[in-house]
């Protein structure tokens, strides 16, 4: 559907606000994707999204939705909570000019591509900034999202000086409270200060910036980083920032928080981003405080640090527990890598700094700082901390300070320290074998046998993270694929002795994952779900030991060593799903998408399903003779005689799911009866599942 077949008039003075949002309605009703012809269309109040809305440009960057310029921006949004509910909505190859998109509340699944933000008015406030006088800040966004899970995908955001007194900049992206975001690929402010390699843009990039320079001349789009803050996130699940270009001016006129300001987190990724251009100092770079299970890795910071920080008091999260920062790019004049860590009650448990690469281009200081306040009584000691493999850009060792005193430990550069056996006076071998380096690893022969002796107090099991059920045990001499690997994998330590406080694991002799609770998991895990993770092609060592006290401390009580190897050439072994018959998996029946596969004794996160979930099943070859399958869950009955046999009946052959459910934290039984012709019995069972 086009928009001009509803009177929508582009490069019109009249406003279309209304014409736009009744037509947005009626396509998403009609399930139908609504086409915006080349042109501006101009708009003076919010547009109220529905659920299914497909709203797309014809060409990219073509069509245009602006509002008046003296003016705070307009939103193209869901009207918040108090909107309806949004499971799925798409907005594609705009030029928003003066106009943000906002969605909060009861929304899901939006997806935000290809787009340009450009000439939003801030909002500005002058408000008392953290003791440091008045500030002008701004509240205006040109992205939010918050409340589900959302991808924000090769979009670029601009911000044009506004006033030459220096107003407040505004962000370009906030999240709050979501799961499973992507932020991929976006332009943030223009690369003004690059000085390091960088990546190139992408085509849709390129053609953003393109469409923006024609729409508007007097946007510079080389020097359009008049931005207070790049992306904001807090208390996101799994949130990925992936292949961006965040760059800023360096004016100090503007008050800064941050290219990318992360805090409250669980889980994520900050990956292959190059930021350039902002301040370098404590209101500019990345900024991560607070939060678990995070890797920042392969970014190049041009110009400014890393500033990681964990704070006690009211935040959701008073720990800052399996953060990974490594193989970055930094030069940074200001503190290249600084952590700071303050409040009684915070807790620091594995957090590693390794293998990155330094540029300190001012004079005093060191390249890696680690300050605690003394006073705050840390729960954390020497071992949570690693710190190796750092080199300066000549490939000397960095340097490390600890300005507060021996708080911290760092080891040497040789990952091979063992952090988490209790410290002897001096680094001599003890009575079990030290992890095995990379240098002095032995080649394992073509069926190889476990490296050293083999505690039976704890064996290694492979588990499938899409089902968490256990597809094999690692053993000496096993093969893992990986196709395993991709699909979802972990190794999980079972450990036969009540006394166990923790256990660690370590790969080819490298520094330790510490685990202080069951499950005992590679990869750690969410509400006891195994968490996936990946292990390069080719032979490795791993080195599983059990202790009695929280963190690798107090007695060594088992220890496990094995060789194994990654291999291309192999199948994925596949969890038992429970019948020969047929094959399960969960679908949203609204949307018809299947969510997850159905296997014998799986659990999985109510988080993963909807709240319109139906189980159907399929027979397992195009030629059985199935004529009917009957199913039963907590007394619902039905009987289903063509594919897919599903749980709450289906439509247009098959290709309409109906009906649907939500599933509360608990244990289920799908019972099934498989028939052929003359009521001839096949198969029965049934397949149990847990919802956590």
């Amino acid at each position: 559907m086009y928009a001009s077949e509803f009177g929508i008039v582009a490069n019109s003075k009249v406003d279309q606000s209304d014409k736009i949002e009744e037509a947005l309605r009626v396509s998403a009703e009609k399930g139908q994707e609504l086409v915006f012809e080349d042109g501006v269309y101009l708009i003076s109040r919010d547009i109220i999204i529905t659920d299914d809305t497909n709203m797309r440009a014809e060409n990219i960057g073509g069509a245009v939705f602006k509002s008046p310029e003296d003016d705070l921006p307009v939103k193209v949004t869901n009207g918040g909570w108090s909107g309806e509910r949004i499971d799925e909505a798409k907005i594609s190859g705009f030029i928003f000019d003066n106009v943000t998109v906002s969605f909060n509340g009861k929304v899901d699944n939006i997806e935000v591509s290809q787009n340009a933000f450009v000439n939003a008015t801030p909002n500005a406030k002058d408000v008392e900034w953290n003791g440091q006088g008045k500030k002008s800040v701004s509240d205006t966004l040109h992205f939010y999202g918050a409340n589900g899970t959302f991808k924000v995908e090769d979009n670029v955001f601009l911000a044009n000086k506004t006033d030459e007194d220096g107003p407040a900049g505004i962000a370009a992206i906030k999240t709050y409270d979501t799961e499973d975001t992507q932020i991929t690929g976006n332009l943030i402010g223009g690369i003004n200060k690059a000085t390091l390699d960088r990546p190139e843009y992408s085509d849709e990039i390129k053609a953003l910036l393109s469409a923006v320079q024609a729409h508007d001349a007097s946007v510079d789009v080389n020097d359009s980083g008049y931005l207070q803050t790049g992306i904001k996130a807090v208390q996101d699940d799994r949130l990925q920032i992936d292949g961006n270009w965040i760059s800023a001016n360096t004016s100090e006129e503007y008050h800064r928080d941050h290219a990318i300001y992360m805090h409250n987190f669980r889980d994520g990724e900050i990956t292959d981003n190059y930021v350039a251009g902002w301040p370098d100092n404590a209101g500019g770079g990345v900024k991560l405080r607070n939060g678990s299970g995070l890797e920042v890795t392969d970014n190049t910071l041009d110009g400014v640090s890393f500033l990681t920080y964990i704070h006690g008091g009211k935040n959701r999260d008073q720990f800052f527990n399996d953060i990974t920062i490594a193989d970055n790019v930094i030069k940074s004049a200001y503190k290249p890598i600084q952590f700071w860590a303050s409040d009684t009650g915070a807790e620091v448990e594995n957090f590693v700094i390794s293998s990155n690469k330094i540029l300190k281009t001012g004079s005093g200081g060191s390249d890696i700082q680690l300050i605690t306040d003394q006073s705050a009584g840390q729960k954390f000691d020497s071992s949570d901390i690693l710190v190796y493999g750092n080199e300066k850009f000549d490939g000397k060792p960095v340097s490390i300070s600890t300005p507060n005193g021996p708080n911290y430990t760092v080891p040497d550069s040789d990952p091979v320290v063992d952090r988490v056996d209790p410290a002897p006076a001096e680094p001599k071998p003890t009575p079990t074998p030290e992890p095995v380096t990379e240098e002095a690893k032995p080649e394992p022969a073509p069926t190889p046998a476990p490296v050293e002796e083999v505690s039976e107090d704890i064996t290694l099991s492979i588990v499938d993270t899409n089902s968490n059920i256990s597809v094999g045990k690692l053993e000496g001499g096993t093969e893992i694929s990986l196709a395993q690997i991709e699909a979802g994998f972990s190794i999980e330590a079972l450990v036969d002795d009540p006394t166990v406080g923790s256990v660690t694991f370590s790969i080819d002799g490298g520094p330790p994952k510490v685990e202080n609770h069951l499950p005992y998991a590679l990869f750690g895990d969410s509400k006891k779900l195994l968490n996936p993770g990946e292990i390069a092609e080719g032979k490795h060592v791993m080195t599983v030991k059990a202790f009695t006290g929280e963190k690798g401390t107090g007695t060594l009580v088992a220890e496990t060593e094995y060789s194994f190897e990654v291999v291309a050439d192999k199948d994925a072994v596949q969890p038992d799903d429970g019948s020969d018959a047929l094959e399960f998996s969960f679908f949203d029946a609204k949307t018809d998408v299947e969510s997850k596969k159905l296997v014998d004794n799986m659990k999985i996160d109510a988080d993963d399903l909807s709240e319109a979930t139906t189980i159907a099943a399929r027979g397992q070859s195009d030629d059985n003779d199935i004529a009917y399958v009957v199913l039963t869950l907590e007394g619902h009955t039905v009987t289903e005689r063509i594919e897919p046999y599903a749980l709450f009946g289906d439509g247009n052959g098959g290709t309409d799911l109906l009906g649907g459910r939500s599933f509360d934290a608990g244990s289920y039984e799908l019972e099934y009866a498989v028939y052929g012709d003359k009521n001839t019995l096949i198969e029965e069972g049934s397949v149990n599942f847990d919802i956590i």
